[in-house]
């Protein structure tokens, strides 16, 4: 039996993390709606540059959300993901709590995630994020930018046997992912088309979104 040393296991999911954390992030359009008693519903995918490729951990999940704007300064929003890992079905998810303040041409937005990755019996993840953005509107486009430190713990156990041996990984792995973001968006026919790009230690981007309410 041989275990694998906590910091290979870091390198290598490192990278899926970051992807993750970028799924677990409101769009910036959506989180921009502050017209009371509506709903707010949004749909992302994205393209990632320079992604480690690892079999064991890699992972695609399109982002899917739906919220509340209770007031002009404050909406309630879930996230939910769902995909691939291997042969396994998984599934993220998590609430944000969204606030807005400041001049509408100028205005600014934090919000708070608590996210889960579910799924697989060998990979857990919680995510506990934050998003610090702030809007500039240049015409009839916006132009958000900001940061998104995200607070990661994944959990990480497999068990099993092949010609080397007896493989026993019981980890846990806690990491801390800044995000640099920014986005262009605009306005069609009342839905928010957008793109915005994600930037981390060794890894770009580029996500897609769609936001409508009613």
């Amino acid at each position: 039996m041989f275990n694998i040393p906590s910091y290979k296991i870091r390198n290598n999911i490192r990278p899926v993390l970051s992807v993750m954390a970028s799924q677990h992030e409101l769009p910036a359009t959506a989180a921009l709606f502050n017209s009371a008693r509506k709903m707010v519903f949004s749909a992302e995918v994205y393209s990632v540059y320079n992604m480690y490729d690892s079999e064991e951990y890699g992972i695609y999940i399109p982002s899917l959300w739906a919220g509340f704007v209770a007031s002009p300064n404050l909406s309630l929003f879930v996230q939910m993901g769902s995909g691939k890992m291997q042969d396994d079905n998984i599934t993220t998810f998590g609430p944000v709590l969204n606030f807005i303040w400041g001049q509408e041409a100028k205005e600014t937005v934090l919000n708070i995630a608590i996210n889960h990755l579910k799924g697989p019996d060998h990979f857990r993840v919680k995510d506990i994020s934050m998003s610090l953005l702030k809007k500039v509107n240049l015409g009839d486009n916006r132009f958000v930018y900001g940061i998104s430190p995200h607070y990661m713990n994944a959990k990480v156990k497999i068990k099993d046997r092949d010609i080397v041996g007896e493989r026993n990984i019981n980890k846990t792995i806690n990491e801390t992912i800044y995000h640099y973001r920014a986005g262009f968006y605009r306005n069609i026919n009342a839905i928010d088309l957008g793109v915005e790009l994600n930037l981390s230690k060794n890894t770009l981007i580029t996500k897609f979104n769609l936001v409508f309410i009613i």
